[in-house]
């Protein structure tokens, strides 16, 4: 039986089993959490990008033709560094996920290397679960 926030995971594209992306890589990088939550009866989604080391300016989120984008570009650096041991990833990545037409992207943020995004499904009211009662 689907809860309410299947449905809602359904319609973000989500899928709890596979959580296919229309492109990522090997669809572990970078790697991310999908979160849910309620707040005053609106389904919120999260999904948090750990990129630390990374800087905002480096990171494009799109959304196009109900497909959301997070690009990581690493930029060339300028300073020779000589790293000992290379333990945090800055390889660049897309990450592409198909969502649903209704999806609303309330915000996206950047903060202590933590790029997350927060949507929300707002369906029209001809879309909206309907309970009938019975007589």
């Amino acid at each position: 039986m689907n809860t309410h926030l299947d449905l809602v995971m359904d319609a973000l594209g989500f899928d709890y089993y596979s959580m296919n992306t229309v492109r990522s890589g090997n669809g572990k990088y970078p790697p991310h959490d999908i979160w849910s939550e309620k707040i005053k009866d609106i389904d919120y989604t999260q999904i948090d990008f750990a990129l630390s080391g990374w800087d905002k300016e480096d990171i494009i989120v799109t959304l196009s033709k109900n497909i959301l984008t997070v690009k990581g570009i690493n930029p060339k650096k300028t300073k020779e560094i000589n790293y000992h041991t290379i333990g945090i990833s800055k390889k660049s990545f897309t990450w592409e996920k198909v969502i649903n037409e209704h999806v609303i992207i309330e915000s996206v943020e950047f903060v202590n290397g933590i790029l997350s995004i927060r949507c929300y499904l707002e369906l029209p009211e001809e879309q909206k679960l309907k309970t009938f009662s019975i007589k």
